[in-house]
């Protein structure tokens, strides 16, 4: 038998080693020196689940996302009830939760995204702009922010400026992202339907 082998435990309790050669009866296990302790292991699988659940994310300094913030953030019952009313195109009730949302946190760039959406939809166009600028001062590769702001653009007929926030978008999508494809579409759209 090999002397390099860990000992091995049959179904009827004999046991193989690289020193005890054969017993009968003996449970005694020689572990693999690289095999790491239950608890460790048991402990790692507990908090690989939990994180799991919870929807919890690593966060690496220096990612490439532009994200100034974790990935996952505490849950803002105002925020949650102002995607629902965009979901509902309930345009005032987005305006009031969001606001109050940047009272509370002004680095939100997804609330403000949200406020620069709702005023377009309101017809309120300046403030729908200075939201939408507002999103991308503070995260300038805000994909949403270009995406509704290049369609602002194409609301007030700013064909250019519209596919400025194209080039933008083409330069942040590493491979085709929703937001391009949707931004591409609605610029085609706007071509055709005024001819250009």
């Amino acid at each position: 038998m090999d002397r390099n082998i860990p000992a091995l435990v049959t179904t009827q309790g004999t046991t193989q080693g690289t020193t005890q050669g054969t017993t009968q009866g003996t449970r005694q296990i020689r572990k693999h020196p690289l095999t790491l302790p239950r608890p460790a292991w048991l402990t790692g699988l507990i908090l690989a689940a939990g994180c799991a659940a919870f929807g919890v994310q690593a966060w690496a300094a220096g990612s490439d996302s532009g994200a100034t913030r974790p990935a996952v953030a505490p849950v803002d019952a105002d925020y949650t009830a102002g995607v629902s009313a965009v979901k509902r195109q309930a345009w005032p009730e987005v305006v009031a939760r969001m606001n109050a949302v940047v009272q509370r946190d002004a680095r939100n760039a997804d609330a403000w995204n949200y406020l620069g959406y709702a005023y377009r939809h309101l017809g309120e166009m300046d403030k729908s702009f200075s939201h939408y600028e507002r999103a991308l001062q503070i995260n300038p590769d805000h994909r949403g922010a270009h995406e509704y702001l290049g369609e602002a653009y194409l609301q007030v007929g700013k064909l250019a400026e519209a596919e400025a926030q194209l080039r933008v978008l083409d330069r942040l999508c590493r491979q085709p992202c929703e937001e391009l494809r949707d931004l591409k579409a609605k610029v085609a759209q706007y071509r055709k339907d005024h001819a250009l």
